[in-house]
């Protein structure tokens, strides 16, 4: 096939996230050298929306310019965070109608181990 050139490293995406660290693109330029695809601008376009229009980390302007979007999500391992967990039980219905919490529970997990944990009957 002329026109499209296939390139190791990486999936599509990545190799988008690289070439924006750098700088805002235009549509065009993404479509060609992520995409490998030059020709029909309106094709190339719609090759690039359809890689890139739902990922929030990719943003577009008005005149089709792309880069990257205002708060990438972190690349950070949940595994590797700090964090809790926090499980509310309930009899199920509103307050108002006599229902209510029956338990809390909360475990704290780090490096992806529980490492402490609180339980209680209300």
């Amino acid at each position: 096939m002329s026109g499209i050139a296939f390139e190791r490293g990486g999936s599509l995406t990545e190799r988008a996230l690289r070439l924006l660290e750098h700088e805002p693109l235009h549509t065009a330029v993404l479509a060609t050298r992520v995409l490998g695809i030059s020709g029909d601008p309106r094709a190339a376009a719609a090759a690039v929306f359809a890689l890139l229009g739902m990922d929030p980390r990719f943003s577009v302007s008005a005149d089709g310019v792309w880069s990257l979007g205002k708060a990438a999500p972190s690349r950070r391992r949940l595994r590797d965070e700090k964090f809790v967990v926090v499980d509310v039980e309930t009899t199920g219905g509103s307050p108002g109608g006599g229902h209510r919490v029956t338990e809390v529970a909360a475990v704290c997990v780090e490096g992806g181990e529980i490492r402490e944990s609180f339980a209680t009957l209300v």
